[in-house]
């Protein structure tokens, strides 16, 4: 996956850490470069093991864009891709004087309540 926008540090370990609460079991590895806040940082997890984000010296390429790698089982790209704009990555939509973006916060309990619910119909199936 790729993203254009820079994130901040909080969305993206706010975003790892749903990511592996609700979803742990069907992420099998994730790797990836981040743009966070311009910086170049490198995310990895396995299941819902989250290694600290490490931030690198200097980016590789001149591109500065967030690219990520899952490698899932039973899940699809689509919930992946449904939670970046939910959760309102963008380091530059913060409310003055205000520590959370309310709006970056709604949409980001939208992305948790949107796993909770797919995941309760997986449940009721079995």
């Amino acid at each position: 996956m790729r993203r254009e926008e820079a994130v901040t540090a909080a969305v993206l370990a706010a975003w790892l850490n749903l990511l592996a609460t609700l979803k742990g079991a069907n992420l099998l590895r994730v790797k990836g470069l981040v743009n966070v806040e311009g910086r170049p940082v490198a995310v990895h997890a396995v299941q819902s093991v989250i290694q600290e984000p490490v931030e690198l010296a200097s980016w590789p390429s001149a591109d500065r864009c967030t690219r990520i790698v899952f490698i899932t089982g039973g899940m699809e790209r689509s919930e992946i891709e449904a939670t970046l704009p939910a959760l309102g990555l963008d380091a530059n939509r913060r409310t003055a004087g205000a520590a959370i973006d309310p709006a970056a916060y709604a949409r980001f309990v939208s992305a948790a309540v949107g796993f909770r619910a797919k995941e309760r119909r997986q449940e009721r199936r079995r």
